[in-house]
């Protein structure tokens, strides 16, 4: 399992994805604009 460190700039922080985030992603499959960008491997 790779872990994946967190981002850290002055503006962001980016954190790697958790099996609680699962519902807010999902609920973007519902938008081409965001689902186009995606790979075609998905979790």
């Amino acid at each position: 399992m790779v872990l994946t460190p967190p981002l850290h700039t002055p503006r962001m922080l980016l954190l790697p994805l958790q099996l609680e985030d699962a519902p807010a992603m999902q609920s973007l499959f519902n938008h081409w604009e965001v689902v186009r960008y995606l790979t075609h491997h998905m979790p």
